[in-house]
């Protein structure tokens, strides 16, 4: 099961080949997600920053608009060069965000959907989680009085 520290890995790979950048093709390969149309809606629009929580990934685009992941205890994420082979096969990728001859790859994940930045914002299983230990503006000295109040 992919845990946070993986998720961080996984977002800090992401960021050189999309943060900042338009995408040159989004592709949603699962036919669960056929109908969503998230190559055109996403189409143009710039990657503004790749977080987490916890084992919660976002890609963030241009117009408030979230790609969020969460890999369950099946999922991964692979960033791979030209010429890298898929880490898994082509059948089980659901989204593919391709920049120049790198493909940001999501395999298997149960939890892949298209949100605003608000619902992301006001989702209350992520105001559940409490603050990310792997954040920058996570403050150790806070830990200990957090956990006692839980």
């Amino acid at each position: 099961m992919p845990e946070g520290d993986t998720i961080a890995y996984a977002a800090n790979r992401m960021r050189p080949v999309l943060e900042g950048q338009v995408p040159d093709a989004i592709e949603t390969p699962q036919r669960r997600h056929a109908m969503d149309r998230w190559p055109e809606r996403l189409s143009g629009r710039a990657v503004t920053a790749v977080d987490t929580h916890g084992k919660h990934l976002f890609l963030r685009f241009e117009g408030d608009l979230v790609l969020h992941s969460h890999l369950g205890m099946s999922g991964v994420w692979g960033v791979y060069g030209p010429g890298r082979r898929w880490g898994r096969s082509r059948s089980r990728a659901w989204l593919v965000v391709r920049r120049g001859a790198t493909e940001v790859v999501e395999f298997d994940g149960p939890v892949l959907e298209l949100v605003t930045a608000g619902r992301v914002r006001f989702d209350q299983r992520l105001a559940a989680l409490g603050p990310d230990v792997l954040a920058d503006e996570f403050r150790a000295s806070q830990f200990p009085a957090r956990l006692r109040a839980d």
